[in-house]
Parts: C-alpha cells; sequence; structure tokens
C-alpha cells in the first residue's frame, strides 16, 4: 500500500465490524475497530486513533449471524387455451440455508399473476396461480420477485411466462366401420378410432330401437375413453347403435354409420314333472360313501317327467331290486318243478317260464 492513496475494502456480507490492525514480526500494534457497524455502505473517509510506522497493513470483516434466502424454482411456466380451463397452479418454495430468522417478501407486477401467501417469517411454500379470464392468445411475461431483508441471496427474481392458444374449434373426424356382436344380452361394440388436431378425449354412444334415429343426449347411454363398448343386460329385441367422437374443448365429430343387433330371448326352461318326491330310505350307506340317484323319463318326449329314486351301491334302485328278488324266486321254483316232474311236468315249466319272461 502507498501512502496517501485510498484504497476500496469489498465486504462478502451485508453487515458486520471492519478492523485494522498492524503485526509483523515480533511486534506490532493492536488491533483498531471502526465506529461503523453496518458495512451496507462503505464511508468515504475514516480514521483511526493508531498510527502505523511499518509492516503490513490488512483488513478483515467479521459479520455477525444472517439468514440466506434460497427460492425455488428458478422460472415458472404455464399453458392454456383461450376460452378453456385456467392451468393448474404451482408451488413456490423458499427457504433459510443460513441461521438467524428469515423474513420475507413476494411481489409481482401482471394482474394475471397471483401469489400466496405474499409474504412470511421462515420456510414457507406459496402458490403461485394465474388466471385466463379476457386474455388473448399470446404470450405473457411477469417476474416474481422475493426479498428478505438482512438476508443474504436477497431480493431474487423469477420470472413467469403464460403461454395463451387459440381456441380449439377443430372436430374430430367421425368414427368409422363401427361392429356390433352379441353375446346372451350384451351387445359388444367396435369402431376405428377418431383422429383430432388436439387430441380426442372420449366417445359418446348412442342406442334407439328405431332405426335412423338421431343422436341427442336423451338416447346417449354411455361413454368410452377407447374404440369400444359393451351394453349390457339388454331385453330380447333388435337395437340401433350410433358413435360419435369428442375431444377436450367439447367439439363433437359426426355421427357415425349406424349398426343394429339383434338380442334373442333366452330359451324357455324345462321344469320337472309329475313325481318328484324321493321314495323311502331303507338302508344307509357307510359314512363317506356317497348315496346315487338317477332320473327317469315317465314317457317318450322331450324330457319333462321325470321319476327320481334312489340307486343302491350297484346301481339298482328299489324297484330294480323287487323285480330281481321276483325273478330269483320264479327260477328256484322252476328248478323245483324239474325235480318233480309228471307227465305234464313240460307243460308246468313252460307256463313258468313265461311268467318269468313276462317279468322281465
Amino acid at each position: 500500500m502507498t501512502s496517501g492513496t485510498a484504497y476500496w475494502i469489498a465486504l462478502l456480507g451485508p453487515s458486520g465490524t471492519l478492523r485494522f490492525r498492524d503485526h509483523c514480526c515480533s511486534g506490532g500494534s493492536a488491533s483498531v475497530a471502526s465506529a461503523q457497524s453496518n458495512l451496507s455502505s462503505l464511508p468515504v473517509t475514516w480514521s483511526g486513533s493508531a498510527t502505523f510506522s511499518d509492516g503490513p497493513l490488512s483488513a478483515y470483516g467479521g459479520s455477525a449471524a444472517s439468514p440466506t434466502l434460497v427460492v425455488s424454482p428458478a422460472s415458472l411456466s404455464f399453458t392454456a387455451s383461450v376460452g378453456g380451463p385456467d392451468p393448474a397452479t404451482q408451488p413456490l418454495g423458499i427457504s433459510n440455508s443460513g441461521s438467524g430468522t428469515l423474513s420475507w417478501t413476494a411481489t409481482k407486477t401482471a394482474s394475471w399473476l397471483t401469489v400466496g401467501p405474499s409474504s412470511g417469517s421462515g420456510p414457507a411454500t406459496a402458490t403461485v396461480s394465474v388466471a385466463t379470464s379476457g386474455l388473448a392468445a399470446g404470450t405473457y411475461n411477469d417476474t416474481i420477485t422475493v426479498a428478505a431483508t438482512g438476508a443474504q441471496g436477497s431480493p431474487q427474481s423469477i420470472p413467469v411466462q403464460l403461454t395463451l392458444t387459440a381456441p380449439d374449434t377443430q372436430a374430430p373426424t367421425a368414427p368409422s366401420g363401427p361392429a356390433a356382436s352379441v353375446s346372451g344380452n350384451t351387445v359388444v361394440l367396435s369402431w376405428t378410432a377418431s383422429t383430432d388436431n388436439v387430441g380426442v378425449l372420449r366417445y359418446d354412444v348412442y342406442r334407439s330401437t328405431s332405426p335412423g334415429f338421431t343422436p341427442s343426449s336423451a338416447n346417449r347411454i354411455g361413454q368410452s375413453p377407447t374404440a369400444s363398448f359393451a351394453d349390457t343386460s339388454l331385453a330380447a329385441g333388435t337395437y340401433s347403435y350410433v358413435v360419435q367422437a369428442e375431444d377436450a374443448a367439447g367439439n363433437l365429430s359426426g355421427p357415425s354409420n349406424e349398426v343394429t343387433a339383434t338380442v334373442s330371448a333366452p330359451p324357455l326352461a324345462d321344469f320337472l314333472a309329475g313325481d318328484q318326491s324321493i321314495e323311502a330310505k331303507g338302508d344307509f350307506n357307510a359314512a363317506g360313501v356317497a348315496e346315487a340317484y338317477k332320473t327317469t323319463a315317465a314317457r317318450p318326449a322331450r324330457l319333462r317327467d321325470h321319476r327320481l329314486r334312489r340307486l343302491d351301491q350297484c346301481g339298482d334302485d328299489d324297484r330294480g331290486r323287487s323285480l330281481r328278488r321276483q325273478q330269483r324266486a320264479s327260477r328256484r321254483a322252476a328248478r323245483a318243478g324239474d325235480a318233480q316232474r309228471t307227465d305234464g311236468g313240460r307243460v308246468e315249466r313252460r307256463e313258468r317260464l313265461e311268467h318269468v319272461r313276462h317279468l322281465w
């Protein structure tokens, strides 16, 4: 340093105390402090009470504990369509990476831009929103300024951009190639997807029992985000269907070609008739052995009259077992007749055999 020459000493901290000292080798002078306690602006001149005769001159600053302002994100962007809904709000984080208490304010200029809350103490998340009502298509810009007195990194500027596109007035193309298939009481519709300059939001499905009908809200039966639709729980009859595509702006395409489907009535149920009671059970299977049953038609024709009988383990019902007992008794009687044959024995045996054949 040269005597008589003015020097500026720059400090990064916005507050603290500026001190000069002369200390070299084995001796030196003690530090001399300035009465200036706020270094936001340096004095034009300053003189201390000590005189330094030799040695290097140094200056150092001691900054008091201070907060540091941090704002995120560094910029915000919104997109919307004229006449459409306002875009979703976005957060703006405000925090303190230093020490001490952070008191901040957030300001903006444009009337279409809102920040809330606009002030606070300590870390916070402000909500940034835009209102597009009354704005024409175009690009709009503004800046959110966040300031914190006594904090490092203050103020901070956050640029905000709003892009408004012209309203969507173009309707999607009409769905093509509608087809219908029937399964029971359900009609399954499918068609070729529509196209749109922005995008198809959904498909509106209309139904009528009168061919050549005009689609309207009165006969709209549902909506589908895909190119298919299932119409369920239908009564027997013939139905006509038409499909329209719709975009996010509410533009409707022309109707698709009409497609028809016929739902048939279900077949009549055949109910059991006649004797449906289970005959009295005379025997019981052992535990773990199932009982078997069979149904027998009472007469040739459609299976309407049935008889339900319990079967034994051999597959015979009560009536079959009784018949087999009668047959065995007849055969024993025939054999006894042969042992006591007389001149008319052959005739008696023939009669017994006829009796057995009749029983079969």
